[in-house]
């Protein structure tokens, strides 16, 4: 997935719940799989990392949208729109 499509997924992010800046879609490497998560851009804040790749627990292939979108969902989740639904 190349930067530019990154910046794409990013103009759906909500401001940092800590600092109110703002967020990008973030990539880390490992030997087997990447990894997506969300940062701060200010405070460096970040939401869990999810993997691409199969996962034996869920037999299941997760792509790189997959995890980028699991991803957005972590970091767009506040505890308030949960009270305000009354899901608490």
């Amino acid at each position: 997935m190349s930067e530019k499509d990154l910046q794409q997924f990013s103009k759906d992010l909500r401001p940092c719940p800590f600092c109110g800046g703002s967020a990008k879609i973030t990539r880390g490497v490992t030997l087997y799989v990447d990894m997506y998560a969300v940062t701060c851009s200010q405070c460096y804040g970040g939401s869990m990392r999810f993997a691409t790749g199969y996962h034996c627990i869920t037999k299941k292939v997760v792509t790189a949208e997959e995890a980028i979108q699991k991803a957005i969902g972590r970091w767009n989740r506040r505890i308030e729109d949960a009270w305000k639904a009354g899901q608490t």
